[in-house]
């Protein structure tokens, strides 16, 4: 009579294999979030290159490209000049993108579209013991801010590429 009780006895479920789901589930949660922001900035760092293409594109289709220095004298330049700026900083790639619109001084270009980058020193020491960094701010067309800091870029270099 002992061996019909037992056999109506269900087996005992194995937890393992709900706790390993729960585990995977959790740590997939975890690991969303920084790979969702690191995504989010490339494509917006992709949304400012090809908005500055385009209005690099429109420029050299006609109107006047002016350059404002840090001393604020404005003189027409050239579209080729603003290419080899932005040649130079794409190829240092994203940077840092900073959230908050920087407000400092520096030199601007300002583009027929309306549209406009500026850009000014920000020194970062480097492990050779130099001062390397330029904080980047682009106007679109549509008012969207792009702003950048990029630790690599040589502040002067970006100068003289406009002014020579």
């Amino acid at each position: 009579m002992f061996e019909k009780v037992k056999q109506n006895v269900a087996p005992k479920r194995d937890k393992s294999l709900v706790l390993a789901i729960l585990l995977a589930v959790a740590v997939l949660a975890a690991a969303l979030p920084p790979v969702i922001t690191a995504l989010r900035g490339s494509y917006r760092y992709h949304d400012f290159v090809l908005a500055f293409s385009q209005s690099l594109v429109s420029a050299r289709g006609g109107g006047a490209i002016e350059y404002t220095a840090e001393d604020g004298k404005t003189e027409p330049i050239s579209a080729d000049k603003v290419s080899r700026v932005f040649t130079e900083l794409t190829a240092h790639g994203l940077g840092q993108s900073l959230r908050k619109d920087p407000d400092a001084q520096g030199v601007s270009v300002s583009l027929p579209d309306g549209t406009s980058l500026a850009f000014f020193n920000t020194p970062f020491e480097r492990e050779d013991g130099t001062l390397l960094g330029v904080t980047v701010r682009y106007t679109a067309p549509d008012g969207e801010v792009f702003a950048y800091l990029q630790r690599d870029t040589d502040y002067a270099l970006l100068v003289q590429l406009l002014e020579l």
